[in-house]
């Protein structure tokens, strides 16, 4: 999925919209609540502000699978119905960016990585031409940024077994290859600790589906001191 950055009018914080989504739009701001409206051409305006708790609410239903539950609620809240279609776009974006680094994207990031590094080289060694190989090197790994975090915060962490007790589908994304979103309410049994609940929303390949199924074990590493930060691992046999 490609996206332009853009930033909130209001709060200024990032806005990664996609490009599944017409230009011409309204895009909600997930930390302030903003109301954006995202033009072709010139930079995001503000339309209007949203209540916090309206936001947050809006957020939960889509994360249930309940998106028409809230695009009834949008209806009701003064949200149009292309704001809450952005905010689910924008939720299962933030899905996908906030899991680890896998092995295909470490070597995609070590690629660019290189293809920066050689176009300093070139540049210092007086080939001009070689700054758009600096561009494309500083500028194609940005995609990684969040889940290089993910993985450095999951390094060190407890590990535990979540096991399925329910599973809601969320949709669905193209990417390399097609991609399913699902929320897992599990139960996590730590290796060492009382287990405790939670939710661990997951990209699933079209081809592992038939896996994501209640009863499902899998190894996950959490944060104890803020357990909504569940991460998975790997599928447990």
């Amino acid at each position: 999925m490609n996206a332009v950055v853009l930033t909130c009018a209001h709060c200024g914080a990032p806005l990664s919209q996609p490009r599944s989504i017409p230009a011409e739009s309204l895009w909600p701001c997930l930390h302030c609540g903003a109301l954006l409206r995202v033009h072709r051409d010139s930079p995001p305006t503000l339309e209007r502000t949203v209540a916090a708790d309206v936001t947050a609410q809006l957020r939960a239903l889509v994360l249930s699978g309940k998106r028409d539950e809230a695009i009834r609620l949008g209806e009701r809240s003064g949200v149009p119905r292309e704001a809450v279609e952005a905010l689910a776009s924008s939720v299962m974006a933030g899905i996908l960016f906030s899991q680890r680094l896998t092995p295909a994207s470490m070597a995609l990031g070590l690629l660019w990585l290189g293809v920066f590094a050689g176009g300093v080289a070139l540049v210092v060694s007086g080939y001009a031409f070689a700054w758009g190989l600096v561009v494309l090197g500083a500028i194609l790994p940005l995609p990684l940024i969040q889940p290089l975090r993910t993985t450095l915060r999951m390094m060190g962490l407890p590990s535990g077994v979540a096991t399925v007790r329910r599973v809601t589908h969320l949709g669905s994304r193209e990417l390399r290859v097609r991609v399913e979103l699902f929320a897992f309410d599990v139960m996590v049994t730590p290796s060492s600790g009382e287990p405790f609940g939670g939710t661990l929303l997951v990209p699933v390949r079209a081809s592992s589906v038939p896996k994501a199924v209640v009863g499902a074990r899998m190894a996950v590493r959490f944060d104890p001191q803020d357990r909504s930060f569940i991460r998975f691992e790997r599928l447990l046999g």
